[in-house]
C-alpha cells in the first residue's frame, strides 16, 4: 500500500498542483494565501491517505478539500471581532490583508463591513 500511496500522491501533486494553485488564487486574489491553502490541501491528503487512496476521483477530492479549507478560512475571518481602532488602522488598499481579500472575493455584506 505504501508504494501505491507514494505513486498516487506524486502523480496527484505533479498533475494537480498548478490547477489547485490557479483555482485558489482565483478564489482569494492573494498568491501567498493561495500557496498556503494548496499546501494545506496536500498536507490533509497525507493525513487522510486511507480515504484518498480508495476515492474514485482523487483529484476531485483535492479540489473539494481546497474549497472547504477556503470556506473555513473565510468563516474564521468573518467571525473575528474587530475593534474600532483596528478598523481605523486598515489601510486604504485593504485587499492586501488575507481575510479582507478573501472576504471581498466571496462578496456579501461582510466585505462591505470589513472594507470600511
Amino acid at each position: 500500500m505504501a508504494n501505491n500511496w507514494e505513486e498516487l500522491f506524486t502523480t496527484l501533486y505533479d498533475q494537480e498542483y498548478e490547477r489547485l494553485l490557479k483555482s485558489a488564487y482565483r478564489m482569494t486574489g492573494d498568491r501567498e494565501l493561495a500557496h498556503d491553502v494548496v499546501h494545506e490541501t496536500f498536507l490533509l491528503a497525507i493525513f487522510r491517505q486511507n480515504e484518498l487512496i480508495v476515492h474514485p476521483k482523487p483529484a476531485a477530492w483535492l479540489f473539494l478539500t481546497l474549497r472547504n479549507i477556503l470556506s473555513n478560512e473565510l468563516r474564521l475571518c468573518v467571525h473575528k471581532e474587530i475593534s474600532l481602532e483596528e478598523i481605523a488602522d486598515i489601510p486604504a488598499k485593504a485587499a492586501d490583508t488575507p481575510c479582507v481579500a478573501s472576504t471581498a472575493q466571496w462578496g456579501g455584506a461582510q466585505s462591505a463591513y470589513l472594507a470600511v
